[in-house]
């Protein structure tokens, strides 16, 4: 989720919210039996000579860690497969035939970045032990080269699932990623710096539309991340961005919505080739597809566990659109935002304790936190003034986060002076109770 965001490989039940994935343990001796025979294998050093068993592995795993075919324990398979992950991309860096007309392996590499991506998704510990891996760049560049049979393009699509499960998974911080980035970029623009080169090589195929959007939703993870973004505004000339800009369709709200967050998470910089920011290349996208009702939308999905768009397989973090909105915020686009001041008053509400047990989960203390600051920069408005004074939980929780959000004292200043000098005279003897935060998300 995330993006921001995930993509789940395949296909879901529509409109289905993602299941917990840790009610039970099925499958996970399976797993652990699978992670083992799959070391084994690369250890004998005969990858080529055994690549059918080894697809045959890894189609196992990604079986065991999908969330809908194993909605009971998928949680509890993916963390028991961390151990797959070296083995996995090994596989998916050596299975090749050099020299060879026609690769008849590409089948099996697919299946392992099918399954890394299942790994991945969503969980922190697979998806930092594949980025730190020296084994990620040797294993992606070939894989997203330049296409000359049209096979190639579902290697492409495998792989760049996987990336965008660890990039998700981790914030868009990834370390050593830049020569796959331009890999990436070069995907994600494809279609349209081919049609305007007539030069370009013969045998190269313009990447196939799943291809160009799974590589935008890469794009839009990476850029997530404080450094990633900087790397991706500095891919991003004018000429790919252009032509990422022109590649839009109107029969696709999912690659609109993420060339629009893309330019959102850049607002604040420039190509580097063009005086132009990011904000103003794409008003007119924005205003043409109603992206700020849209984050509306999938704002409001992400507290939900809900995709965005509806049926589109991608789930969102709440803390990752933050980011977006805070951006859009500070660049001057408060008003544009309004609609989105509702579910912005319901993230800092996550910050209250829920239930009888008296404490907020990680996830939620994040979520709140950096909900607060886009809640002031957009204090300028009146309406979001009055849509946020309209919430009688929202004091409480201001006061809840103060103690670690400067912000939060701000915002309850700004909503009632009052209100917010009784919270300052708190700390100075009366006494107060803040809900504590679990160490787990």
């Amino acid at each position: 989720q995330g993006s921001d965001r995930t993509a789940i490989v395949g296909t879901l039940p529509a409109a289905m919210s993602l299941p917990s994935g840790d009610i039970d343990s099925r499958g996970v001796t399976q797993v652990e039996r699978l992670a083992n025979s799959l070391r084994l294998a690369v250890e004998s050093k005969e990858i080529v000579k055994r690549a059918r068993v080894l697809r045959g592995y890894a189609e196992e795993l990604n079986g065991y860690c999908d969330p809908f075919e194993n909605s009971t324990s998928f949680r509890e398979c993916q963390a028991a497969a961390v151990k797959a992950v070296g083995p996995l991309l090994l596989v998916a860096r050596d299975a090749r035939q050099a020299g060879a007309r026609k690769d008849t392996l590409t089948e099996v590499r697919v299946a392992c970045f099918e399954a890394l991506a299942r790994i991945c998704f969503d969980n922190l510990k697979a998806a930092a032990e594949a980025a730190e891996a020296p084994l990620l760049r040797e294993a992606m560049l070939p894989a997203l080269q330049a296409a000359e049979v049209v096979q190639q393009q579902q290697e492409h699509l495998a792989a760049l699932q996987f990336l965008q499960a660890v990039a998700a998974a981790l914030g868009g911080e990834v370390p050593s990623l830049q020569p796959v980035l331009e890999a990436v970029v070069g995907l994600a623009s494809s279609r349209a710096q081919r049609d305007n080169h007539e030069e370009a090589e013969e045998r190269a195929h313009p990447a196939f539309r799943a291809v160009r959007t799974t590589a935008l939703e890469v794009l839009v993870s990476c850029s997530m991340g404080r450094q990633k973004r900087q790397e991706i505004a500095m891919l991003l000339s004018s000429p790919n961005a252009n032509a990422i800009l022109e590649d839009t369709w109107e029969d696709s709200p999912i690659r609109a919505f993420s060339v629009s967050l893309l330019f959102a998470n850049l607002c604040d910089l420039s190509p580097t080739d063009q005086p132009l920011s990011f904000n103003e290349l794409a008003e007119p996208l924005w205003t043409s597809t109603g992206f700020f009702d849209d984050l509306q939308g999938c704002l409001a999905a992400s507290l939900d566990l809900r995709p965005w768009p509806p049926e589109s397989n991608i789930y969102h973090r709440p803390w990752k659109l933050l980011k977006s909105c805070l951006r859009l915020a500070l660049a001057g686009r408060s008003r544009q935002l309004l609609q989105a001041v509702e579910p912005l008053v319901a993230c800092v509400i996550r910050r209250l304790p829920q239930g009888g047990h008296g404490l907020v989960s990680a996830e939620d203390a994040r979520t709140s936190r950096l909900a607060v600051p886009v809640l002031l920069a957009m204090a300028d408005q009146e309406e979001a003034l009055q849509i946020m004074r309209s919430s009688s939980q929202l004091p409480e929780a201001l006061r809840q986060l103060a103690v670690e959000e400067p912000a939060a004292a701000e915002l309850l200043q700004v909503l009632d002076p009052h209100e917010a000098t009784d919270f300052r005279m708190s700390e100075f003897g009366l006494e107060t109770s803040t809900a504590r935060v679990a160490l787990t998300a």
